[in-house]
């Protein structure tokens, strides 16, 4: 009879050993499971932002054109002074995230921001430069070329929105494009001057 409670034991002992083991290595694969659960939840909260962000940049930018559009399709006389668009400080900023967006955000990201840039780049072509504040150039722009450029701000509203889009933004323009931007000495961009 001891030599049975004996085996007995060792198989106790063994059962025991094998239990905790078990018990270790599931305690690992839960916690493994929770990490990366926690950290899928973390890049889905900073692809959010970055959607965010950056398709309330480019609302911003597509407020202001198409508010441009509109008033340089009503200028039939004199001229106006049209600032650039605003610049892509958010999308700089976060350049290094975009990895975390589909290969089609990605794709419609660029094309809007490409618009921008080029945009602001055939302003310049239409008008003449006019520094009024040292950071910030203005182009005047005669009635004569109004409606041309007027389809230029319609043709670069269109990637835009589509960068909007496959964001899942909103495309209606913040309701602070609505006044447009008052620079102090400047007269508002939507009024003709001269």
């Amino acid at each position: 009879m001891p030599a049975q409670i004996a085996v007995l034991q060792g198989w106790i002992q063994i059962a025991i050993g094998v239990g905790g083991f078990i018990g270790v290595i599931a305690t690992l694969f839960v916690n493994a499971w929770l990490s990366r659960r926690a950290h899928e939840r973390e890049i889905g909260h900073q692809r959010t932002i970055l959607r965010r962000a950056i398709a309330e940049e480019l609302r911003r930018c597509l407020g202001l054109l198409r508010n441009l559009g509109v008033q340089l399709s009503s200028l039939q006389a004199g001229s106006i002074l049209i600032p650039p668009l605003p610049p892509r400080a958010v999308y700089d900023a976060l350049i290094p995230s975009l990895g975390l967006l589909s290969p089609e955000e990605i794709a419609a990201v660029i094309r809007a921001y490409d618009a921008v840039s080029v945009f602001n780049a055939k302003v310049g072509l239409f008008g003449s430069f006019e520094e009024k504040t040292p950071s910030l150039s203005y182009v005047r722009i005669e009635g004569g070329r109004a409606s041309y450029l007027a389809q230029v701000c319609s043709n670069h509203a269109d990637p835009i929105e589509e960068g909007i889009r496959a964001l899942g933004g909103r495309l209606d323009p913040p309701a602070y494009i609505a006044d447009q931007i008052e620079v102090p000495g400047l007269p508002p961009l939507h009024r003709p001057v001269g």
